[in-house]
């Protein structure tokens, strides 16, 4: 089994760590989902409760500061101790979210979207919107479902962004190609 002493492992030893002798009332959840137009935020406390309803906001310095205010708040309200953010993985949307995030200090949690899916199904609830995406990216962050994953950074950033402008000239070549 090895060498932890924990039945999720060395993911599960750290998260049951950042818990122990908590006041779980103290233990907010930041559930994001990104999307290419309007991003949506849900915060709510480790047993469920909302604390701030489901808020749109955008990725730009606005936006931006409207989130870091909305979680400022709930900290300050409940007197929180420890804070989870948790975003899912859509295409490249959730990048910059994560970035601006990471430069206030945050660590923000990279979450599956398959993760998300499952969570919705387990509820037994099939239907696709930004609230039951939240309440299922909130209830992942809570059972530690997130991945160690980390954005790509410097030279191997640099890659990605060109090859995704490459695919994408090839994708306009060939529709040029096609019509001739």
């Amino acid at each position: 089994m090895g060498k932890s002493l924990h039945i999720q492992g060395l993911k599960g030893t750290k998260f049951s760590q950042q818990l122990r002798g908590v006041n779980l009332e103290q233990v907010l959840i930041v559930a994001i989902d990104a999307a290419k137009l309007h991003q949506k935020a849900l915060i709510c406390n480790y047993f469920g409760d909302i604390l701030a309803k489901p808020f749109f906001f955008s990725v730009n310095q606005s936006g931006m500061q409207t989130l870091y205010h909305a979680i400022e708040q709930a900290v300050a309200s409940t007197g929180a101790v420890r804070l989870f953010l948790g975003i899912e993985a859509t295409g490249h949307y959730y990048e910059d979210i994560v970035r601006e995030m990471a430069k206030q200090g945050y660590l923000v949690q990279i979450l599956n979207a398959y993760t998300t899916f499952e969570e919705r199904a387990s509820a037994l609830n099939w239907c696709k919107t930004d609230d039951l995406d939240l309440v299922a990216i909130a209830h992942a962050l809570k059972s530690n479902k997130a991945t160690e994953f980390r954005l790509a950074e410097g030279l191997q950033r640099q890659l990605h962004v060109l090859t995704r402008a490459r695919r994408s000239e090839i994708r306009k070549r060939s529709t040029l190609r096609m019509e001739i």
